[in-house]
């Protein structure tokens, strides 16, 4: 019996968009490297969130042959700025109410450039907030910084500003319920779910703590989906494309 059982794919509701976010690029090099090496494997796309602070030579040389601007399978897009909670109280969060919006603004601005010199083609104007949280004030900002797409969980109510389109995540690959991991086939019968509810359908992963199971279980999930003929996996950039259509 399979974890991916729980996963069928022979009677979709129609066809269903599916795109994977990968977190934290900058941290971990050896594992976003086992990872990109995975979708490449699957000609699967990949959104890579890039901590710009953290985007160093190692980094660099780690995604640049699996970017689509060099015949790869990987776009990227920044994740915050450095990866910093900046909120004494509460949750951790980036860009929240301890912020002002121009110092959010500022550090858009900074990390758009950082990567845009290194992957200009390869690069989109998506932001994924640390720990996909932010206030509407540093949306605001971000949206100002020439942001177009915002990503962060499905569970965050939107802010529907004008100009900055959301694509949530609805499934992180390592939630926990009860202080528990989530089973694989917990994890499938997720996924499930939210295709059955139509897509897009988000799938948040985080590279540097998966182990050789996780990886097993993800080129099995690549190949299912890629297997079943009503199931395209997307770029988030393919998404506002046929949104601004």
């Amino acid at each position: 019996m399979s974890w991916l059982d729980s996963l069928p794919l022979t009677e979709l509701p129609g066809p269903v968009q599916i795109f994977f976010r990968d977190d934290d690029a900058g941290w971990g090099n050896q594992a976003l490297a086992r990872l990109l090496g995975c979708f490449a494997c699957a000609n699967v796309p990949l959104d890579v969130a890039v901590i710009p602070a953290a985007l160093d030579l190692e980094t660099s040389r780690t995604l640049e042959p699996h970017l689509t601007g060099a015949g790869g399978h990987a776009r990227m897009h920044q994740h915050g700025f450095a990866h910093r909670n900046h909120e004494v109280t509460g949750r951790k969060c980036e860009y929240g109410p301890s912020r002002e919006p121009s110092q959010v603004l500022d550090e858009v601005l900074r990390g758009c450039e950082k990567l845009r010199a290194f992957g200009d083609t390869s690069f989109d104007l998506a932001f994924t907030p640390p720990w996909n949280r932010c206030d509407r004030l540093a949306a605001a900002a971000i949206r100002m910084g020439g942001v177009r797409v915002l990503s962060r969980d499905a569970t965050a109510p939107a802010f529907d500003i004008p100009g900055l389109a959301e694509f949530p995540v609805h499934v992180d690959w390592f939630r926990r319920r009860k202080g528990r991991r989530m089973e694989p086939a917990e994890i499938a019968a997720w996924i499930a779910q939210e295709i059955a509810a139509g897509g897009p359908v988000g799938v948040m992963l985080h590279h540097e703590p998966m182990d050789e199971d996780d990886f097993r279980r993800l080129e099995e999930l690549l190949a299912h989906l890629t297997s079943a003929l009503g199931v395209e996996c997307v770029h988030m950039r393919d998404l506002l494309k046929e949104r601004e259509r």
